[in-house]
């Protein structure tokens, strides 16, 4: 994250960061995180994601982001 925040410094411009990966509450598990950062450097908002994209297509694939990330 420094180096980002090093960057909108240097730049003097906003970042807005998505799907971020932050580390979650165990090993196995991260947070999608939406990190927002001012020309200054400093980190003024993040969101993490707390809809996850979890489907079963019968007959097809199954998809289970919740598998390793936990909703914010």
């Amino acid at each position: 994250m420094q180096r980002y925040c090093s960057l909108a410094n240097e730049s003097s411009m906003w970042l807005s960061l998505g799907g971020f990966q932050e580390r979650g509450p165990d090993d196995s598990h991260q947070y999608n995180t939406h990190v927002l950062i001012d020309e200054s450097g400093k980190v003024r908002s993040s969101y993490r994601k707390i809809h996850l994209f979890d489907v079963d297509v019968p007959g097809n694939m199954v998809y289970k982001e919740s598998r390793f990330t936990t909703a914010g």
